[in-house]
Order: structure tokens, then sequence, then C-alpha cells
């Protein structure tokens, strides 16, 4: 009877230890996505704002100032605004369909939902081994409970993996030789064929 506790108290462990490497993964994948995402809805906006006051400087400008200065006749000067003005739209355009900003947002609540996830593993996993059947099966399921989060496609799902992998690699490498220059233990690991 003492055997049989103890080995459903191993396979519950094991199953949140397993759960755990798998939501720090996600976590790290949303996460990264995150920061691409707000990289991008940052990047377009700063240059649809700046390109927009270049373009408004430009079309405030008298059309004799750009022929004397960068030698433009009158109608490739109108052109030239027409087309830049065309550029500038369709930026914006893509940003309004494809909205960085908001997929941002979207995998911050996903890092926000596995982090959750990770935390509350932990503190199960910390209570000694004395785990309920019914404590493991409700995290599980609360980890489980991802309808409402964006999903991340199957061409990045592989490189986020690897990216994942190597930072653990990395990681532990690191916490043997806190010293060490990271740039060396990238090669180390490459040379070795472990994580990169």
């Amino acid at each position: 009877m003492v055997n049989d506790i103890e080995n459903t108290g191993s396979k519950f462990r094991e199953k949140l230890e397993n759960t755990k490497r798998v939501a720090n993964q996600n976590a790290d994948m949303h996460s990264a996505e995150t920061d691409r995402y707000e990289f991008w809805s940052l990047f377009l906006n700063c240059f649809v704002l700046l390109f927009s006051a270049f373009l408004l400087s430009l079309a405030l400008a008298s059309e004799d100032f750009i022929q004397r200065t960068v030698s433009l006749t009158p109608d490739m000067y109108k052109w030239v605004l027409a087309v830049l003005a065309f550029l500038n739209f369709s930026i914006t355009l893509i940003l309004l369909a494809w909205r960085p900003g908001f997929k941002a947002a979207q995998h911050k609540q996903a890092l926000a939902h596995f982090s959750r996830s990770r935390h509350r593993i932990d503190v199960a996993l910390s209570d000694n081994g004395h785990f309920k059947k019914e404590e493991v099966e409700t995290i599980i399921n609360e980890y489980m409970d991802t309808e409402h989060l964006p999903k991340i496609s199957d061409n990045r799902f592989n490189k986020l993996k690897q990216r994942h992998l190597i930072k653990v690699s990395i990681s532990k490498e690191l916490s043997n030789n806190p010293h060490r220059c990271i740039f060396l233990i990238k090669r180390y690991l490459k040379k070795i064929g472990k994580g990169l």
C-alpha cells in the first residue's frame, strides 16, 4: 500500500515536472514572439510618424526652393511626393491589417498564462511530494486551457524551440562557469554539438 502511494506520488511529480518543462518552453516562445511583435509595432509606427513629418515638410517647401536645391522640375517634384505619400499610406494600411501591437499583447497574455502555470507547478512540487490527484489535475487542466491564447505557427515553432533549447544549454553551462564569456560558451557547445 505504501509502495502504491509512493509510485503515485512519483508519477504525479514526473507529470508535473514534464508539464513545467513544456510550460517554461512555451513561456519563452511567447516571450520571443511578444518582443518580435513589439519591435515591429514600434519600428513601423515610428517610421510612419517620422516619414509623415518628412512628407509634410516637403509639401510645405515651395516648388522654386525644391527646383533650386535639388534640381527637380515641378512635375517631377509632385511625382516624388505622390510616390512617397503612397508608400507611407501603404505602410499605415499594413500596420492596420497586420496589427503587431495587438499580436504582442496577445502573446504577452500567453506568457502570463504559462508563467502562472509554471509558478503553480513550482508551488506543488515544493510540497515535499504530497500530491493530491485533484490538485495535480486542476493544475494540468489550467495549463491546458489555451483556447483563448494565440497559436505559434508551425514555421516559427521549431525556430523558437531551437532558440529556447540553446538558451537552456547556455544557461546550464553558465551556471557551471559563471565567469566564462558567453561567446566562448556558444563556441564550446557548438564544438561538442550540444544545443547549438
